[in-house]
């Protein structure tokens, strides 16, 4: 038994690149659905490169998650208890401190913007060049500020520009019918 988990184990890690990529669209088509993953916790056991599922997994959990309902929030809950039993341990407390986090803020009516800004779970590899809240908050002040200024600027500015585009179709049909006058004028001497 000894020789075939070592096979199975060299098998498995010896493209893990492509094994990984699998495991995470597997994970990731059963959190859709029905999120039964077991028949790939044997995989997953024999995986030896767990650090990176793991941060894949988290990455893919939080995009799920954005979406702030409550049917995704205990489908990846129950993936991350099937991930539990396997051995050796996953490290899934980043995965357990995203769910809450995710719970948190489908209670509080957030979005997943706020949850993605919030979340205390991101491991540091993966952590989204995001402002903090308070910086945030500084920073969307300033654009509606700039917005409302631009915003006063292009109706002034579309203003004259459909009065000249007014002005100059008037001067045309002037134009115009002053040419039709003189024609007709020199048509009747």
């Amino acid at each position: 038994m000894d020789n075939t988990n070592k096979s199975l184990t060299k098998l498995i890690n010896g493209d893990w690149k492509t094994v990984l990529k699998g495991l995470l669209v597997t994970i990731n088509e059963d959190a859709l659905t029905d999120s039964d993953i077991s028949k790939i916790l044997p995989i997953i056991s024999f995986f030896q490169m767990k650090t990176d599922l793991e941060l894949m997994h988290i990455k893919q959990a939080a995009k799920r998650l954005t979406k702030n309902r409550s049917d995704q929030i205990d489908k990846v809950y129950s993936i991350m208890e099937q991930l539990d039993s396997v051995r050796p341990q996953l490290q899934l407390e980043s995965l357990r401190a995203l769910i809450n986090d995710a719970a948190k803020s489908l209670e509080q009516n957030h979005f997943g913007p706020v949850l993605i800004l919030n979340s205390r779970s991101w491991p540091y590899i993966y952590k989204p060049p995001y402002p903090s809240p308070e910086n945030l908050r500084e920073i969307t002040a300033k654009i509606s500020t700039q917005y409302v200024k631009i915003y006063i600027v292009t109706v002034i500015l579309d203003w004259f520009s459909k009065y000249f585009d007014w002005v100059s179709e008037k001067k045309w049909l002037f134009r115009n019918f002053s040419d039709c006058f003189e024609m007709l004028s020199f048509c009747f001497d």
